[in-house]
């Protein structure tokens, strides 16, 4: 990458949607145009790799002398440089102009760019982009502490339009309070209602076991913006408490809380 200006990336953005809509005939034609191989590399690869680390002279219950942590690895320039994203954010905290910093804001915003693209379930995208920024991935850069709140917000941004909202998830079906006597039934019980139309399937139930990990961090996070108020007085912080409760709405009209 020769240099890492990320205006054309907001503007191919913002030919995706229209007053927050999505335009699918235009997504469709960026979606072919940014992910065709001949053009990977205006993209920034994104890789979940496993670092094995040796403990030192302690060992662990089972006798192990390494240790095996999960990575998020950054891949650019027809995957001839890579760096970890922990190092890039360590060096971008360090000095805001070095060229880390320029690398992590170009990321930025080409996952912007990704989430317009998915938006409204334009599976052209999701079907490409799921199985690279699969849902574990997303989580860990979504809780990694050592990223700008910005990059967290951007990756918060894509695990709703990415994996959130699409199937087999629908919406919860509310309950009526207002109701013709002709559709009252002679006999009802609260066990007859389902919050799921047609009832609970296998296929759901596996998302549910998906995002379980991604709930609790949204339910973490959320306690502890409660109890800290003083949180609200970081502007930066305040973009990723937007999304995250943007994806705990959603989250809640699909039905993952019971």
């Amino acid at each position: 990458m020769k240099t890492w200006q990320s205006r054309f990336l907001d503007y191919l953005s913002d030919l995706c949607i229209s007053n927050k809509k999505a335009i699918a005939v235009t997504q469709e034609l960026i979606c072919k145009s940014v992910l065709c191989a001949n053009n990977s590399d205006i993209l920034i690869e994104t890789r979940l790799v496993s670092t094995k680390y040796e403990k030192g002279n302690t060992l662990d219950p089972d006798g192990n002398k390494y240790t095996v942590e999960d990575e998020v690895i950054l891949l650019w320039n027809n995957k001839k440089n890579s760096r970890l994203l922990s190092e890039l954010a360590a060096e971008a905290r360090a000095d805001a102009n070095c060229e880390s910093a320029a690398i992590l804001d170009y990321y930025r915003h080409q996952l912007d760019l990704f989430s317009n693209m998915c938006l409204n379930r334009q599976y052209l995208a999701l079907n490409s982009l799921s199985p690279q920024l699969h849902i574990h991935l997303i989580l860990k850069c979504m809780s990694q502490a050592d990223l700008s709140y910005e990059l967290r917000a951007s990756f918060c941004r894509l695990m709703l339009h990415l994996h959130a909202d699409r199937d087999p998830q629908e919406p919860v079906t509310p309950v009526k309070y207002a109701r013709l006597w002709t559709e009252v039934a002679d006999n009802i019980h609260i066990q007859d209602y389902q919050c799921v139309k047609g009832g609970p399937d296998a296929s759901r139930e596996k998302v549910k076991e998906q995002f379980a990990s991604t709930i609790r961090f949204v339910e973490n996070y959320l306690c502890n913006v409660v109890t800290r108020t003083w949180y609200f007085s970081d502007h930066d912080q305040n973009k990723l408490t937007f999304e995250v409760v943007k994806l705990a709405r959603e989250l809640i009209y699909f039905g993952f809380y019971r």
